[in-house]
């Protein structure tokens, strides 16, 4: 009786393990047999594994053990919404016995299962669990019976608001085995109860959990001769969704078929998208016409920007091309071919989706232009650099002041520079096939100070009159063109009034037309100087209203920048 009672005992434990060795392991949401009413975030799956190791007492004189035993779950979960979360468990166990001398590696029984859970308030989440149980293993690694198992889940964050360092989580559940007569614990209905309290971390988490079977057909036990056990446990959280936990079994009712037993699990937490990266293939199958006859383009090179894939080369006759597996939703195709326009585009294509896409390509009609570049009065070549508006194309002449460029049919507008000459802008008509032929002429910057304009004032006022804009945008439009220069603003007044007085108004009036420029034009500020002179530098005598009204001005001048 007591040996029936014994193995009874040990197969109820088996089916203790079993059953909670499921979701309860899976990631920072886990336990060792305590279910938490919460899950790891929808669209995450859980890959992992949990199981048992225990020995009979170690024989002193032969320091052996008459038997080992483990058993164990693998499985796999997913959380498809933020309150649903299905599985899949498989059970095996393997067992060694010396007397008589015995070993067996088999397979348990299958499950599945589902667990919703809810936020109730800011500290407490309550949810539900039902597993279904099938004997599809061997009878030494199951029960031979179907069972469903429903739980009640309770789960109460006390580190919110500083309440408490710890977390607690209550299971209360039943199973029914379908059973009208059973004969063994394992085939009876029983009530189960789990309980923990965690001191939670993002490394490690230590824990403390309570948990219970109490079949309700079998008479002959009390609830203390049921399986109680307290497990101490370790839960370590690592980088990329990795979790381990390590626990010990320590049976507290009064049948003790062992001291103590080990338990312990690893899980994997990671999107499903992640996982199922390598499989679904995208497929791009694209052909290159040209815009303007519709005709194919073959030998064009086509790539992926930003891709590791191997560049494509279209199709001779049919323009076609194919890439397979593409890293992302969104990929950037280039495509290029000797006489067109390169042509960069944005393709969306999902996982597992095959597109089909064609791209036209602009042909480009392009003339030559031939020339050189010289000095307008000593006629000696100029090394300019040749800039063509509206492209990013730029050129340079060689020392001899040659140049030989390639130019889209049409007008085109080409600005000529050197830091030692004033730029030059010119417009050339391009034909396609034909090669024209221009003379650049560049004068030479002058180092003498240039005027180039006045603005005037009215007595006692620095306040610009609307009639300096001609002033300023030709003085903008010299700077613009000739990076080598600055502008001094020098300011004036006529001899009415102290002399200190003047020569204040002078100062401030410069200082408005400078600032006015870069405000207005956004130069750089190192490139104006403003200066007052009083009323020193008269440009007429003050003896005549007209005199005085041409001297009350600000004068703005080109120097060269050394």
């Amino acid at each position: 009786m007591r040996k029936a009672r014994f193995l009874a005992f040990i197969s109820v434990l088996f089916l203790f393990n079993s059953a909670y060795a499921t979701l309860s392991n899976v990631g920072e949401r886990g336990m060792l047999h305590t279910i938490i009413a919460d899950n790891e975030g929808k669209g995450m799956i859980g890959i992992g594994g949990s199981g048992l190791y225990w020995q009979s007492s170690l024989d002193l004189n032969t320091f052996s053990s008459n038997y080992k035993r483990g058993i164990g779950n693998y499985f796999v979960n997913y959380v498809p919404y933020n309150f649903l979360e299905f599985f899949v468990s498989q059970a095996a166990g393997a067992y060694q016995q010396e007397n008589p001398k015995e070993r067996n590696v088999g397979i348990g029984d299958t499950y599945i299962g589902a667990k919703f859970s809810r936020k109730l308030n800011s500290l407490t989440r309550w949810g539900i669990y039902s597993t279904l149980r099938m004997p599809t293993g061997e009878e030494e690694y199951g029960v031979g019976t179907t069972t469903i198992d429903n739980e009640l889940l309770l789960s109460l964050d006390l580190t919110k608001y500083d309440i408490s360092p710890f977390m607690v989580h209550f299971n209360l559940g039943y199973v029914k085995t379908g059973e009208s007569d059973p004969q063994t614990l394992e085939a009876s209905d029983a009530l189960k109860i789990q309980a923990a309290l965690i001191l939670p971390s993002h490394i490690f988490s230590p824990s403390l959990e309570y948990s219970t079977y109490q079949a309700n057909e079998m008479g002959s036990l009390a609830f203390s001769e049921s399986p109680i056990l307290l497990t101490p446990g370790l839960a370590f959280y690592l980088p990329y969704g990795l979790s381990f936990q390590l626990g010990v079994d320590i049976p507290i009712s009064k049948v003790k078929p062992y001291e103590r037993r080990a338990t312990a699990s690893a899980s994997w937490v990671l999107p499903l998208k992640e996982l199922l990266k390598p499989f679904g293939s995208r497929i791009l199958v694209g052909q290159v016409l040209d815009s303007e006859t519709g005709l194919p383009i073959g030998d064009a090179k086509v790539r992926i920007v930003n891709s590791e894939l191997p560049s494509k080369t279209t199709d001779k006759e049919t323009g076609i091309f194919q890439f397979k597996n593409l890293p992302d939703n969104f990929s950037t195709v280039m495509m290029e071919k000797d006489g067109y326009k390169r042509l960069v585009k944005l393709v969306e294509i999902k996982k597992g989706k095959e597109k089909s896409e064609q791209f036209k390509m602009l042909p480009i009609k392009q003339g030559i232009l031939s020339g050189r570049v010289i000095d307008k009065f000593s006629s000696k070549p100029v090394n300019a650099s040749i800039k063509v508006s509206g492209t990013e194309e730029k050129s340079e002449a060689t020392p001899l002041g040659k140049f030989t460029i390639s130019l889209e049919q049409g007008i085109s507008e080409l600005t000529f520079s050197n830091a030692a000459y004033e730029s030059f802008q010119t417009q050339v008509n391009i034909k396609k096939g034909e090669e024209s032929f221009v003379l650049i002429k560049m004068r030479p910057l002058v180092k003498n100070d240039i005027l180039i304009g006045t603005v005037y004032f009215q007595s006692n006022k620095a306040v610009i009159n609307p009639e300096a804009g001609k002033t300023f945008t030709k003085a903008i439009q010299y700077l613009r063109n000739n990076p080598g220069v600055k502008i001094d603003v020098g300011g004036h007044t006529d001899d009415t009034g102290a002399e200190q007085m003047n020569l204040e108004l002078s100062r401030v009036r410069a200082e408005s037309v400078r600032e006015y420029i870069i405000s207005h034009y956004g130069v750089n500020p190192e490139r104006i100087i403003s200066k007052g002179y009083g009323e020193w530098v008269s440009s007429t005598s003050n003896d005549t209203k007209l005199g005085r009204q041409k001297n009350r001005r600000v004068e703005i001048k080109i120097i060269w920048a050394d």
